[in-house]
């Protein structure tokens, strides 16, 4: 039995499949986490960066963290726009087959709604997933729906609705978007081809795409289309969507809290008058909007509404911090605008 075993690993055949894999898995598990971490750091950086504030040289594993988060949104956006690029590749079939212009337009037509209901179906889902993952969201409860009124339906829609403006709807996703549902038509238009190929003897079709040196060729527009709509969707992830996520759920949302800072601390951010304990003076309510190894960078919440200054206040200085249940709802450039209990 020894023998054979010796024989059967000598001859390059694993006991185990699962050992032959493993340093493929594992290479592409490390692939994805740096992958995940880079994108984080993007994200926070460009964040950051509205606010005159960088720190690419922090080591932080919740750049993993915020990383995923991004990924997330982006599935997201693709299961949105990707019913849009199905509906115009079956459309662009329709309308080069066999058969009379007036029913290749009414299937093409049929066709076209189908596929942008299918987009507002996953636009409805990602509206209440990404809404429910920031502080004010509309709490996901599915048995909701067995026991609310009418009044309370169209107030939850409403929400949702609200929830889909304020995470999806703004000029940078919707570029990103008309670049991801370009750059999805040749994979929707690949999949079709598999799909009829397995199940029909012949088509004409796919036999004329084939056969289309541009299609060859497009066969690279999803990566140039892609890397077109990553930089848009980043930009406007990190400004308008990152910010208002909880932070405990990979987002950027400042805590709000009182801190009681030893010293002289800025007059911007004690309150008046001083509350004084010894040599410490405790702070107003303050926006943390970022803390790295040596610094806490802060804003007084009292600027709601207007543009605010950053400052950082070394963290050897906050002898405590005293978080208060409040959050702040942050739009593009790093502004504060509105105040809200949780």
């Amino acid at each position: 039995m020894l023998g054979f075993a010796l024989v059967h690993v000598a001859n390059g055949t694993p006991a185990n499949p699962l050992i032959s894999h493993a340093e493929l898995v594992i290479k592409l598990g490390t692939g994805v986490i740096g992958a995940t971490y880079v994108l984080g750091v993007l994200v926070s950086n460009v964040q950051l960066m509205a606010l005159g504030v960088s720190d690419f040289g922090a080591l932080q594993t919740r750049n993993i963290l915020t990383g995923a988060g991004f990924f997330h949104y982006l599935l997201w956006m693709v299961a949105i726009v990707m019913p849009v690029s199905v509906a115009l590749v079956s459309c662009f079939a329709t309308v080069s087959s066999r058969g009379t212009w007036r029913s290749k337009l009414k299937t093409c037509f049929v066709r076209l709604v189908v596929g942008v209901l299918c987009g507002v179906l996953f636009a409805f889902l990602a509206s209440s997933v990404v809404g429910y993952m920031s502080p004010w969201g509309l709490p996901w409860n599915p048995t909701d729906g067995l026991t609310v009124s009418w009044a309370q339906y169209k107030r939850i829609y409403g929400r949702i609705y609200g929830q889909f403006l304020d995470f999806f709807w703004h000029p940078r996703t919707i570029v990103a978007g008309i670049l991801l549902i370009m750059g999805l038509i040749p994979v929707a238009s690949l999949a079709r081809s598999r799909w009829r190929r397995l199940f029909m003897e012949h088509d004409d079709h796919d036999a004329l795409l084939a056969a289309n040196p541009v299609m060859r060729v497009a066969r690279f527009f999803p990566i140039v289309y892609a890397f077109m709509a990553i930089l848009p969707l980043i930009f406007d992830y990190a400004q308008e969507v990152y910010p208002n996520i909880s932070y405990n759920l990979g987002g950027g949302q400042p805590q709000v809290a009182e801190l009681l800072i030893e010293g002289v601390a800025p007059v911007s951010l004690t309150t008046s008058p001083l509350s004084a304990d010894g040599h410490a003076v405790r702070s107003e309510a303050v926006a943390i909007w970022y803390q790295s190894d040596k610094f806490m960078y802060l804003s007084p919440v009292s600027a709601a509404g207007a543009g605010i200054t950053v400052m950082a206040l070394e963290i050897g200085a906050v002898k405590s911090i005293r978080y208060l249940q409040t959050h702040v709802r942050v739009a593009a450039g790093g502004r504060i605008v509105s105040v809200q209990p949780n």
